[in-house]
């Protein structure tokens, strides 16, 4: 699945609530590129449930964080992101009836189940999509995806959704969603959402995607704290953790909050199933877009476009204290970060290369055994990672 650490939209001040849209988060941290003067924090939650009629969604509900339930049946200046997914075995090479596609695979060759990395460029003369070998060495797959703009993408069950719009002069954002099967290469749409969003960031748990499905919406309960361009990621059998972001009067926060469910013989007010908990604080506020990926039991946090060699980490296995782990002897400005087998993949701000920290099983706060290199990929544009 894939994680965005984003940029968020026009938010108002006096709600905090996050929406869920089954099956993958967003909150919606703004772009640096914005007038802060004249963007809030927000916090207000949605979820989308079944709902086989379809009723009229409300669009004039505000949307911070979204959710749906998984249907059961079924620009000149480039930009970067990371995200990841585990993709199911190809029983087939892939061919598209709706874009262009090139792929090093042999013909009716099959390929394990394996993760893999995942880039996606997006500049105003083309949109592709490459994915790597599972050395992540070389380009396998590459698509030409159609004319869209969007800020956001991710995975889920082996394909991408597309949502978010990139056009700056549209300060309203779009509720478009689209989805593209890697398997076939077509691209669907799924539902709008209910509000338009220009810089949305979801996640995904073990069987919920906090963004999408084919129902309804509905509130969550509201947050803790009031933020934005914070992180999101799922902590299996814990919840959803938001991480950081800036609050009130643009003040940076090192604050956490859990969404989990009350407990099955409990209940919350108005019969709601899920609650936020305040949750361990990191040792320091970040600025920037939050960045966060989850991997064996840990948290990794750094915000994005800050010229660091070390990063924090949440070690919820020794129950959930924050420490440090440096990763190299000089600073690198990181843009986007993903999880592929024991590797840590960075994007550094204008280069073209990846690189990756090898983590050790038995990671410590620093490691000596961390190593930097750098994957020479021909991907000048590299906007998303993610694996797949």
């Amino acid at each position: 699945m894939w994680v965005r650490f984003a940029r968020s939209n026009f938010h108002k001040m006096d709600e905090r609530y996050l929406c869920t849209y089954f099956k993958e988060y967003f909150v919606s941290p703004e772009p640096p590129e914005f007038n802060h003067s004249s963007t809030e924090a927000s916090s207000r939650a949605l979820s989308l449930r079944r709902d086989d009629k379809m009723a009229s969604m409300d669009t004039g509900k505000n949307l911070g964080i979204e959710s749906v339930k998984p249907d059961e049946s079924t620009e000149n200046e480039e930009e970067r992101w990371l995200a990841e997914e585990r993709k199911t075995p190809k029983k087939q090479p892939i061919a598209s009836t709706s874009m262009s596609s090139s792929s090093t695979e042999e013909k009716g060759k099959s390929t394990e189940s394996q993760e893999r990395l995942a880039t996606l460029s997006l500049t105003p003369s083309r949109r592709n999509l490459c994915v790597l070998n599972p050395e992540c060495s070389e380009v396998e797959i590459e698509f030409q995806l159609p004319e869209r703009e969007f800020t956001n993408v991710f995975a889920f069950q082996d394909k991408l959704v597309f949502i978010g719009d990139s056009r700056f002069e549209n300060t309203t954002g779009s509720r478009r969603v689209d989805m593209l099967d890697i398997s076939t290469g077509q691209v669907s749409s799924l539902p709008d959402m209910i509000k338009a969003k220009c810089f949305p960031v979801g996640v995904g748990t073990e069987n919920e995607i906090f963004v999408f499905g084919t129902e309804i919406w509905s509130l969550l309960p509201p947050m803790i704290e009031e933020r934005s361009r914070c992180a999101a990621v799922s902590i299996p059998d814990f919840g959803v953790l938001v991480i950081g972001g800036f609050g009130r009067n643009r003040i940076p926060l090192h604050s956490t909050e859990l969404l989990t469910r009350w407990p099955s013989d409990v209940r919350g007010g108005g019969g709601k199933k899920r609650q936020w908990l305040p949750y361990t604080p990191m040792n320091k506020e970040h600025s920037g877009d939050h960045l966060a990926v989850y991997f064996q039991e840990r948290v990794y946090v750094v915000g994005c476009g800050e010229y660091v060699s070390k990063m924090e980490i949440l070690d919820m296995a020794t129950g959930g204290q924050w420490a440090t782990l440096s990763f190299s002897s000089l600073p690198f400005r990181i843009e986007s970060m993903a999880t592929v087998g024991n590797e840590l993949f960075v994007h550094v701000f204008g280069t073209p290369a990846l690189y990756s920290i090898e983590l050790d099983g038995g990671l410590r706060s620093t490691l000596s055994n961390t190593t930097l290199r750098a994957l020479l990929l021909e991907l000048p544009f590299a906007l998303d990672c993610c694996y797949l």
